[in-house]
């Protein structure tokens, strides 16, 4: 019984298929959530800002590894700093109407909001 010892010679220039790891994919699923979480004023800068060092943590992880790829990870932390940027800029809008409607009191400051809300 003879045994087939073949082998296929091996092309060092074609490319090596890389697995999606786990947390890669776990930081991608948290970065599309922390888009629309951003919208909440400092709830959204907090999860925009825990989402983006996971996703920063899974793409260190990808770049050590020789065999998982990049692109999950690479997505996460750019939709993650989308989300912080986002997050920051409805948190400092936020913060500044709340500064401007300060000085009001009782019901004129439902009509203060109200008036930074349509842009007047």
């Amino acid at each position: 019984m003879a045994k087939n010892t073949s082998t296929r010679p091996v092309d060092p220039g074609a490319p090596v298929r890389r697995s999606q790891g786990r947390l890669g994919l776990v930081a991608l699923v948290l970065a599309v959530l922390a888009l629309p979480a951003a919208l909440f004023p400092w709830v959204g800068l907090v999860i925009g800002v825990v989402v983006l060092l996971v996703a920063l943590v899974s793409l260190i992880v990808a770049l050590r590894s020789a065999v998982l790829s990049r692109s999950y990870p690479m997505i996460a932390v750019a939709l993650a700093i989308v989300a912080v940027a986002l997050a920051g800029v409805v948190t400092n809008s936020t913060a500044q109407v709340l500064e401007d409607c300060r000085s009001t009191s009782g019901d004129d400051i439902r009509q203060c909001l109200e008036d930074h809300r349509d842009g007047e």
